[in-house]
């Protein structure tokens, strides 16, 4: 059975690494156990917002993905380009070439 003592302890890691979310997590698992209002709400809103920072990390990891592909094309295409220039350039140095 956790205690308020041990909800407070979960919160002093939270404060001591406010980016790790295992320690949100248990703190909002935890406020659920020891039960009382102001603890289901404060756990509801935990869990919310761990979600919330989930989903949107997914988004901003496709939204990177997809950018690296389309760079990735992209660069093939102004690789092909490039390449169809220079053998162009060759070519016309080599007719100038011959005319000299």
């Amino acid at each position: 059975m956790t205690t308020q003592a041990d909800l407070e302890a979960i919160h002093a890691k939270i404060l001591a690494e406010p980016s790790d979310a295992t320690a949100r997590l248990a703190y909002a698992d935890a406020a659920l156990e020891v039960g009382g209002h102001d603890n289901e709400e404060r756990a509801a809103f935990i869990h919310l917002m761990y979600e919330a920072s989930r989903r949107h990390s997914q988004a901003n990891r496709r939204k990177k993905a997809q950018r690296e592909n389309y760079t990735v094309e992209g660069g093939s295409r102004v690789a092909r380009a490039l390449d169809k220039r220079d053998k162009t350039l060759r070519a016309a140095g080599e007719i100038l070439a011959r005319n000299e």
